[in-house]
């Protein structure tokens, strides 16, 4: 101490501060989860964040990054000792503390972790994640009054916030308030058409009044489905939890893709998934379904030709008989009957097959029906066609084809039944409506074919067809 003495005293205290003040060091990196259930991408994704974490331990955002990657695939524990340590390292920063005490819930400590929010939620009143996150925990625990006033005091600050909303939505439906919440989950669906959770709160709804088709609420819960709560977003946390993946979750990101006909994105992610897991049936038929859709059809075909016969499924072997229908009718447009002929052939097995396995699905009609209607059967076409429109009465494209086999068969009760099936789904499709005026001039009923003509003129006054229709109405009326 004697090499002090004749130090000025803020000289010494300086001293003091910066050699032996030192703030609380972090845990160390926590070790990778001993468990079987994450799978091969789940896994890399975990490791590549852990290996950033352990080499800046010391960086708030290296161990919260890895700690997001510990969340989003289930290891709730872990991931609340590594929001541990960046909120040590950054204190300033709610977002640590908070998903901090969001992992203490979800590994299933509500005795702890509400407490731990109401901390935050003191500290930092206008982080609006931390008190989202808060008022659906209330909920869950059963401490509905609480998680109302929450609510609404978040949507006093972000009044449009469709997360928010959501979550008013949800308690006014668990306390029987059916009508008041869809009228709010029906706002936010006409305008958010991609995230699920809503939907499934509004087919909740549907099914408890009864006042929807039962086929429409199973749609609804179907595309919905899984789906979880969506949360308010701190802006950091875009970036963190796009680390998720995993088969199944990267199977469920193809499928939205495919349904929002965004063909080139779900390709994209199929590849990547079918480079992960070669092996694996679904991810085949899936990457073969997006291939094909991108008009790949040929690598598709290969990818099912490789597939061994045991794990083909019905949906996979109509996906197979589709490239080969595709395939046969542009050989045909080539001149290449017989080609097409072998192709068609080797399709109606498949086929066949499907409708023997599930005969309620209207597709293995449809493409059966295809089949025969391409090797000049239209009689057997008709058939098929006919059973798949009475199992689905909705589909305009198979409509149209039964109507084509039924004019080539000249039965005009089939072709205007076809006809009808289609102007039920959109009365004002152009070729339907010109189709059918054209029925109703050969059957003498011009009523029926002015009502037509007029449908028809509206989407399209100068279509060649509007103008033909016109003219076979004149040649009936002198």
């Amino acid at each position: 101490m004697i090499v002090y003495r004749h130090l000025p005293l803020s000289l010494f205290i300086l001293f003091l501060c910066t050699s032996g003040c030192k703030g609380p060091e972090p845990a160390a990196v926590t070790p990778f989860p001993n468990t079987t259930s994450l799978d091969t991408l789940q896994k890399a994704a975990v490791n590549l964040a852990r290996s950033h974490a352990l080499r800046n331990p010391n960086i708030a955002e290296h161990r919260g990054k890895y700690a997001y990657a510990l969340s989003v695939h289930g290891a709730h524990t872990a991931a609340a000792q590594e929001f541990s340590a960046a909120k040590l390292l950054d204190p300033r920063t709610p977002l640590w503390a908070y998903r901090h005490a969001r992992s203490i819930i979800e590994a299933g400590d509500t005795k702890n972790g509400i407490p731990d929010l109401e901390s935050i939620v003191a500290e930092f009143p206008a982080y609006l994640p931390a008190r989202h996150y808060l008022a659906t925990a209330y909920h869950d625990h059963g401490e509905s009054d609480k998680a109302w006033q929450l609510i609404l005091n978040c949507l006093a600050q972000t009044p449009s916030s469709f997360p928010l909303q959501t979550s008013k939505a949800e308690i006014l439906l668990d306390s029987g308030l059916h009508r008041e919440a869809l009228e709010i989950l029906k706002t936010i669906t006409n305008i958010d058409k991609k995230t699920p959770y809503p939907y499934r709160l509004l087919g909740e709804v549907y099914l408890l009044e009864g006042n929807a088709v039962p086929e429409q609420v199973e749609n609804i819960l179907k595309n919905a489905s899984p789906s979880e709560r969506t949360i308010v977003l701190d802006p950091k946390e875009k970036e963190f939890l796009q680390q998720k993946t995993g088969r199944d979750y990267q199977i469920r990101i193809i499928g939205n893709n495919i349904r929002g006909r965004n063909f080139p994105a779900a390709e994209k992610i199929a590849t990547s998934l079918l480079s992960a897991f070669p092996q694996d049936p679904s991810v085949r038929a899936l990457t073969a379904q997006c291939y094909h859709s991108s008009g790949r059809s040929v690598e598709a075909q290969k990818i099912l030709e490789d597939t061994p016969s045991e794990f083909m499924n019905d949906n996979t072997k109509l996906l197979w008989v589709d490239i080969l229908v595709r395939e046969a009718e542009d050989l045909q447009a080539q001149g290449a009957n017989s080609s097409a002929t072998r192709k068609i052939r080797k399709a109606m097995i498949n086929a066949k097959e499907v409708v023997e396995n599930s005969s309620a699905d209207w597709k293995s009609h449809f493409v059966l029906g295809k089949c025969h209607a391409l090797l000049g059967d239209n009689a057997s076409a008709r058939g098929s066609l006919r059973t798949a429109i009475e199992l689905n009465d909705e589909h305009i494209p198979l409509s149209f084809k039964l109507f084509e086999v039924s004019t080539q068969l000249n039965d005009r009760e089939t072709a205007k039944f076809a006809l009808d099936s289609v102007l039920k789904v959109d009365p004002e499709n152009l070729i339907g409506n010109i189709q059918r005026g054209l029925l109703a001039v050969s059957v003498g009923d011009p009523k029926l074919a002015k009502q037509c003509l007029e449908r028809a003129t509206k989407v399209d006054p100068e279509h060649q067809g509007v103008s033909v229709l016109r003219t076979r109405i004149r040649t009936i009326d002198q």
